[in-house]
């Protein structure tokens, strides 16, 4: 099969099941990879080639993020932590998307990712921003470019892949450092 039709194919399908995963309210994560399974073979990969292209690692990852502030959620931590935070900046309001920035940036440096990561942030984001009546959209936008900032790191897996593709256009510096310390375009 043309490999450009099957990609076109692959993306109506994606776009096709999140749009029934919204409608239906079902898993989309199942329905992807049973629809992967189904292209795959299509596409005359055999089941084990198909599953080799899971990454195991990702999910537990992520699994075990949802699961930890999934239970700080649900016991009532995170509300907690946005209310001592803004006990704890005081007058100084100013402070604290400054600290969903840096809580973004650390905790998406301590492993997880840029996306975990920024459920991670979201998750307290809007508590404290209600907490504070000020705009949860923009307090989750501000811990997702730390989350980016903090994703960088190399072993956080969207820093694996950033500096794997680097180093495979042959740039093997460190892009952040030397972005930060020289000020001149990544080539």
């Amino acid at each position: 099969m043309d490999p450009i039709l099957l990609s076109g194919i692959s993306l109506a399908v994606l776009i096709g099941i999140i749009a029934l995963g919204f409608l239906k309210k079902w898993n989309v994560g199942i329905l992807s990879f049973g629809a992967a399974m189904l292209m795959g073979m299509a596409a005359g990969m055999s089941q084990k080639q198909i599953v080799a292209g899971f990454n195991t690692s990702l999910f537990v990852i992520l699994i075990g993020s949802m699961f930890l502030f999934g239970i700080a959620q649900l016991n009532g931590t995170m509300d907690l932590l946005a209310k001592k935070t803004v006990a704890l900046a005081g007058r100084q309001g100013w402070a604290v998307p400054i600290f969903m920035y840096l809580l973004g940036a650390v905790v998406a440096a301590l492993g997880p990712g840029t996306i975990p990561g920024f459920g991670i942030v979201a998750m307290f984001g809007v508590p404290l921003a209600l907490e504070m009546k000020a705009d949860p959209f923009l307090f989750c936008t501000i811990g997702q470019m730390g989350s980016i900032a903090g994703g960088i790191v190399p072993w956080a897996p969207t820093g694996v892949v950033g500096i794997s593709k680097a180093a495979e256009a042959g740039y093997t510096e460190n892009i952040a450092l030397s972005w930060l310390l020289h000020r001149r375009p990544v080539p």
